[in-house]
């Protein structure tokens, strides 16, 4: 799945026409709620932080009062949302939880701020617009959603356009150029909990993780490894195995910190680095079997920087491979992909092969569970 997929006309003129009708003045709770919270009360109310009008509508994430559950809203909402996370499973064929969802309204003078929703690897942003600009009038009123990443991606706002996208683009919302226009997206936050690449929270031997790493840390990944310096001394097996090229990172620990802090709100668990390196492999330098640490405590976290897809895996290779119950399970180096382990498995990096002069290179991260 794309990092960003725009959607056109994902709901039908009936479907905005229902989706409109939640935009009013009026609550949406079930049940009469007395509170000055105008979250509680699902009623509009400005935010500073967000520097627009908003109207809460669902939050299950743990600790968050029971009462802004889906149990507590009109029948006529929870059936929309009902609909919405359907429609999106059929077309990508995922399940998709709700964990979030609220109306944005946004007028003349009300630009967002860059930010980003979530750094969990498998959280997304789902919009779908139900204001006033369509692809007729946009000229005049703008209101991009402007994504920071390589494309510089910028979304016009048309109505019933959907837009799902990974929760840690950094992205800002731009309100209308003009008086009179209004900007209303119905946002859903989501958690995937169907993809094989992404981690549940009951920890399996080996995870692998699509996209752990965005665009921007990606591009921190690199610098990092650009400022170290690569020596022909390291290989991938303490004394064992072929010499391969090594370059010692641990003064690089913030941004290993950084790195690890979303293993940590996935797995809901605490860890301490204790090796920061990347590898780089070229034809010939594969490993061999071995251990990283025999301790039960000790995991290892590889994340793949070159430019390996899809489309060239074949003719590179580079498979990280794992020998378990006398079967070998091969993973690719897909650039952005994180492997996540316990350091007791037996495994090895395979390097490129010969029909390519690519710099296989790994960053790796050895960590320990507080």
């Amino acid at each position: 799945m794309k990092d960003i997929t725009i959607i056109e006309n994902f709901i039908s003129d009936e479907e905005l026409e229902e989706a409109r009708q939640f935009i009013g003045e009026q609550s949406l709770n079930l049940y009469t709620v007395h509170s000055e919270d105008p979250n509680l009360m699902r009623e509009w109310f400005f935010t500073p932080i967000d520097n627009c009008f908003k109207k809460n509508i669902l939050n299950v994430k743990p600790g968050e009062d029971v009462s802004l559950g889906r149990d507590y809203i009109i029948p006529s909402l929870k059936k929309f949302i009902l609909n919405i996370e359907d429609k999106l499973e059929k077309r990508f064929n995922k399940k998709f939880i709700v964990e979030r969802s609220y109306l944005n309204r946004t007028v003349h003078g009300q630009d967002g701020y860059l930010h980003t929703d979530d750094d969990r690897p498998n959280a997304y942003t789902f919009l779908i617009y139900i204001g006033d600009i369509t692809p007729e009038n946009f000229h005049k009123t703008g209101g991009v959603l402007a994504f920071k990443n390589k494309e510089n991606t910028k979304v016009e706002p048309f109505s019933k356009r959907g837009v799902l996208f990974k929760a840690d683009l950094p992205h800002q919302p731009f309100a209308p150029l003009i008086r009179g226009i209004t900007r209303i997206s119905f946002v859903f936050k989501l958690v995937s909990i169907s993809s094989e690449n992404i981690v549940p929270q009951h920890m399996k031997c080996i995870n692998v993780i699509d996209n752990f790493v965005n665009e921007i840390e990606l591009q921190q990944v690199t610098d990092a490894i650009n400022r170290s310096s690569w020596k022909h001394v390291g290989n991938l097996r303490g004394n064992k195995g072929i010499t391969c090229w090594c370059a010692e990172m641990i003064k690089e620990k913030p941004l290993g910190r950084q790195l690890v802090s979303k293993l940590e709100k996935l797995f809901n668990k605490k860890y301490e680095i204790s090796k920061l390196y990347a590898n780089g492999q070229t034809f010939g330098q594969d490993g061999t079997f071995d251990q990283d640490d025999t301790d039960g405590n000790a995991y290892t976290l590889l994340i793949y920087v070159s430019p390996i897809t899809e489309e060239n895996i074949d003719h590179i290779g580079g498979f990280t491979q794992f020998k378990q119950n006398g079967k070998i399970i091969n993973s690719e180096p897909y650039r952005k992909r994180a492997l996540f382990f316990k350091s007791n498995l037996l495994h090895r990096l395979m390097a490129p092969s010969r029909l390519t002069d690519i710099l296989l290179i790994t960053l790796t991260i050895k960590l320990t569970e507080v």
